[in-house]
């Protein structure tokens, strides 16, 4: 606990989900927080695309709400008018044969007129700093400091809250943190985005497909969900072998692959490609289900938080995001917000 009751000041490195909830309620605990993000904008695999007229959703597709204290957000999120149900219809898709939703009955949300309006939502008037690359955390007998070339040292901070990719957090802290060691052990899939604009709409692929392809995963209509225009506008994703074997594939050539994947599956020629761009995910699907708890090193004031921790979803990366700001708060004695 700090003396002379002193405010916590916390230094969160990322501004996606994660990062944002532990922010938004340690500091509605009264603790100080300054968030750092290297995005043009807070939300990490939250994010929107735009390109003109278009828009995709090329990370995160949807959500869902199991936890009961993430459906108070998306009920919160609906009062804003930042979500939707998306009801698709979902779909898998085979060689030519749609088949059932393969997870009928549960409810998905997206968000209005995008995926990156939750992160705005969130990082309200918190104080965010982006287009910031942090390059490394040192600790002194103050606290935890954060260097970036071409600026000034920020901190000191009580405590470091890393709400990046565990490979990311790594490089950040020195190699002889124990966090860094324990980090070091999780690794994410990469994935593979395609942004496609055809000149019309194809036949039959509308809202959401799950696709059984060696290739191809995923398939979604983004002009079709709730909020958007219902242009022609897909986004596809690869599966996670496909994205690690090819993942420095020259752009051309990987999109050329994945619509390639795309009318295979379909098993109908596609309409001609209006425009087609590609993201690369270097960390983005968890390998090993949720952990038991959260990594941190109490002694040294670090913790970190994100998806990974809970399973890969927008969900687990709020919930552990919370979870880390209650165990700050416990730890230094603040009030419950």
């Amino acid at each position: 606990m700090l003396r002379n009751c002193r405010q916590l000041t916390v230094g969160i490195v990322g501004g996606g989900i994660a990062g944002l909830q532990a922010a938004r309620d340690l500091r509605a605990a009264g603790a100080a927080v300054r968030v750092f993000d290297k995005g043009r904008a807070p939300g990490g695999r939250v994010a929107t695309r735009r390109d003109g007229a278009w828009a995709f959703d090329h990370g995160a597709q949807f959500f869902t709400a199991r936890d009961r204290g993430f459906a108070g957000q998306v009920v919160e999120w609906f009062r804003l008018g930042v979500v939707a149900e998306w009801t698709g219809p979902f779909r898998t898709l085979q060689r030519g044969v749609f088949g059932d939703d393969p997870r009928s009955g549960q409810e998905r949300y997206c968000g209005v007129p995008g995926m990156s309006a939750l992160a705005r939502s969130m990082a309200g008037d918190l104080e965010v700093a982006s287009d910031v690359r942090i390059g490394s955390a040192v600790r002194d007998g103050r606290g935890w400091w954060l260097r970036s070339e071409h600026a000034p040292d920020r901190g000191p901070f009580d405590e470091l809250v890393l709400a990046v990719p565990p490979a990311q957090a790594v490089g950040l802290l020195p190699a002889d943190e124990a966090l860094a060691r324990e980090l070091a052990g999780i690794a994410l899939q990469p994935c593979l985005a395609a942004m496609v604009r055809f000149e019309r709409m194809p036949d039959a692929l509308r809202g959401g497909m799950f696709v059984v392809d060696d290739e191809l995963a995923w398939v979604s209509h983004d002009g079709g969900k709730p909020g958007r225009s219902g242009a022609p506008t897909f986004v596809l994703h690869a599966t996670p072998e496909f994205s690690r074997r090819h993942f420095e594939l020259a752009t051309d050539d990987l999109g050329a692959r994945l619509l390639a994947a795309l009318q295979r599956s379909l098993g109908a020629p596609l309409p001609p490609v209006a425009s087609c761009a590609l993201h690369r995910w270097r960390d983005a699907l968890p390998i090993a289900g949720p952990s038991a708890a959260l990594p941190c090193d109490v002694g040294r004031g670090l913790t970190a938080v994100g998806d990974f921790v809970a399973g890969g979803r927008i969900e687990g990366a709020f919930c552990s995001g919370r979870d880390a700001a209650l165990a700050l708060r416990a730890r230094h004695g603040l009030a419950v917000a």
